[in-house]
């Protein structure tokens, strides 16, 4: 399915005249979930929370007899606040190591910035998917997705496995579905490199470059049929096919198909080992990029360790 959504790279800025706005492009190249995902900026508190209406009741409606009436029934909705998190990616060094770099202190603290900044989005990414179980710092993830914890949930198919777990997660992204949630209009402020004494690893003091690097950002579930989850997905035997996937898109209304789907990279190996395996001429298969036309979007932010779904 094409993806016309505001995306997170779309969105995100760097706050500091130093840094080529072209770099945040390439600074999601670690978050590749990230990266395409559908991003709002937070509409409350000057940017450090998100409010939206989510249905919990649909409105009636139906045929009546002429002459008769009918029973009306009003939608509801619950007004959902996301407090957005801190997501820090803070550089300290030893002044004698910035200064013995070839560029100079400034070059050396956009020099590793930039690493500090991968791999503040790259936890990002795990978070999006584990919550508070990854940081206990960040925003809330998918794991407290109520729809989605249990194999009761009729959003759920269990692939049988009991060792060694992954998911697959099938989602619908935007306004009626998850979204990212990023604060202060989507900076990333970057801060000046100032100087400071911390206790070096004796306890005594030493001096420091010190650069600040932050951003809020949180994370929108949306409704009941925003996300479906193919769970208990093993390293063998319980492995993921097409079949699975067609089951899980089956959970979705048909209004409402998913526009994304997210696995890691055994996962993608397995489903072209099943297509590989049912390959008429017994030529592999390429690579997967899309079930239906729905694209397939690899991230090491999926653990291969999960607890069973039960």
């Amino acid at each position: 399915m094409a993806n016309t959504l505001t995306t997170a790279a779309q969105l995100l800025q760097i706050a500091d005249q130093n840094l080529d706005p072209a770099f945040v492009n390439d600074l999601l190249d670690d978050a590749p979930f990230l990266k395409q995902m559908s991003a709002v900026l937070a509409n409350a508190s000057n940017g450090t929370q998100h409010k939206y209406l989510k249905d919990t009741t649909a409105a009636s409606g139906g045929f009546r007899a002429i002459n008769d009436g009918t029973d009306y029934t009003a939608s509801t909705q619950t007004l959902v606040t996301n407090t957005l998190q801190v997501l820090t990616a803070n550089v300290r060094v030893d002044q004698q190591i910035a200064k013995a770099y070839p560029g100079g202190v400034e070059a050396f603290m956009d020099f590793e910035g930039a690493r500090s900044l991968r791999k503040a989005m790259a936890v990002a990414e795990a978070q999006f998917f584990y919550g508070v179980s990854n940081d206990s710092a960040g925003f809330v993830g998918l794991k407290a997705n109520t729809y989605i914890d249990a194999l009761a949930d009729g959003q759920v198919y269990g692939a049988g496995g009991s060792s060694a777990l992954t998911s697959v997660y099938l989602m619908r992204q935007g306004t009626d579905g998850v979204e990212l949630i990023l604060g202060r209009d989507g900076n990333i402020e970057v801060g000046e490199t100032m100087e400071q004494l911390i206790l070096g690893a004796n306890s005594k003091e030493m001096p420091v470059y010190f650069r600040v690097q932050e951003a809020l950002m949180g994370f929108k579930m949306g409704g009941a049929y925003s996300v479906a989850r193919i769970a208990n997905l093993a390293a063998s035997t319980y492995t993921l096919t097409d079949a699975m996937i067609y089951e899980a898109i089956a959970l979705f209304p048909s209004s409402r198909q998913p526009t994304v789907i997210a696995m890691n990279r055994r996962s993608l190996k397995q489903l072209r080992a099943s297509r590989t395996a049912t390959s008429p001429t017994g030529a592999p298969a390429p690579i997967p990029t899309e079930v239906e036309g729905i694209p397939i979007v690899v991230t090491d932010g999926i653990s291969n360790a999960e607890t069973a779904v039960a």
